[in-house]
């Protein structure tokens, strides 16, 4: 099933089916005979559900919202230790300089092989974790009438899309003149939210939700990538703490701080292209697709 509204179906009914269908999907992710390759699938999309969640967010009891946000945040943190271990080892051995001997660079991307299997083991090993997650979900799925209900209108989704917008737009002008990795991280979880609801409305306006979409996409592609270098950053001296090894994570810090460079200049030209319409304008064109569609 797409993740989109339908045109002749109630909003409630769009948000308990898209949310369903998440649920289940990422349910069975987890319960497949190699559930360590359906982590990365499940956490999508998890992500997918807290953004449909966020949507109807105006409609909603702030308790009823609060209990289920934090139920899923940390469902999907628990999923990102694997995750994030993973990609600690795929970004270093990307860093490869040109001599493949390189003593040093091999002994960082040996520490951050072991890192990645002792938190597979860690994760894995016996099931409790996996169990404790399908648990969570099944209880949440279980909970989806609370808030994925009759009581969610037109109106609500609408002034949740603003609100995604809004968010996004100030995030970027609080990151776009900092090199604050704070308000970094905060530009890309609010674009990766503006994304998401985007999809949801994509068949509201397909020619032009289209095109926003996948610019939208594609820098939240850069940020994702950036956020990752920071992470990785804060984790090399941990990896290479002395010796030849320490003076390795230095020549890595630097082509990680290179590559930053490049990511942000990146992201700073399309967040000004993506965020230069002001909330009230781009709503009022969404606002009057949306009721012609719904005609």
């Amino acid at each position: 099933m797409r993740y989109c509204f339908k045109r002749r179906e109630r909003i409630s009914e769009g948000l308990h089916r898209i949310a369903r269908d998440q649920l289940d999907a990422a349910l069975k992710d987890l319960r497949g005979r190699k559930p360590e390759d359906g982590v990365y699938q499940a956490r999508k999309r998890l992500k997918k559900l807290r953004a449909v969640l966020r949507l109807a967010r105006p409609g909603l009891d702030p308790a009823v919202f609060d209990r289920e946000n934090t139920t899923l945040r940390d469902v999907a943190r628990q999923l990102s230790v694997v995750r994030d271990a993973d990609v600690l080892v795929e970004v270093i051995e990307g860093l490869r300089p040109h001599s493949a001997r390189d003593t040093a660079f091999r002994r960082v991307v040996s520490s951050a092989r072991i890192h990645r299997r002792s938190v597979r083991r860690e994760f894995f090993d016996g099931g409790a974790a996996l169990n404790a997650i399908r648990d969570s979900m099944s209880a949440s799925k279980s909970r989806l009438a609370d808030w994925a209900g009759d009581d969610i209108t037109n109106k609500d989704v609408l002034k949740g899309l603003r609100r995604s917008y809004s968010r996004a737009r100030q995030s970027f002008e609080s990151a776009r003149r900092s090199r604050d990795d704070t308000r970094w991280h905060e530009w890309r979880k609010r674009t990766k939210d503006f994304w998401y609801h985007l999809r949801l409305f994509e068949r509201v306006w397909p020619p032009v939700l289209g095109a926003t979409i996948s610019r939208c996409g594609e820098l939240a592609d850069r940020l994702g990538e950036d956020h990752d270098l920071v992470v990785i950053g804060h984790r090399l001296m941990e990896l290479a703490p002395e010796g030849k090894a320490g003076r390795e994570s230095n020549r890595l810090r630097s082509l990680i701080a290179h590559r930053h460079d490049t990511l942000r200049a990146e992201a700073r030209e399309a967040g000004a292209k993506l965020f230069n319409e002001k909330p009230g304008a781009f709503m009022r064109r969404v606002d009057a697709c949306w009721r012609a569609w719904r005609k």
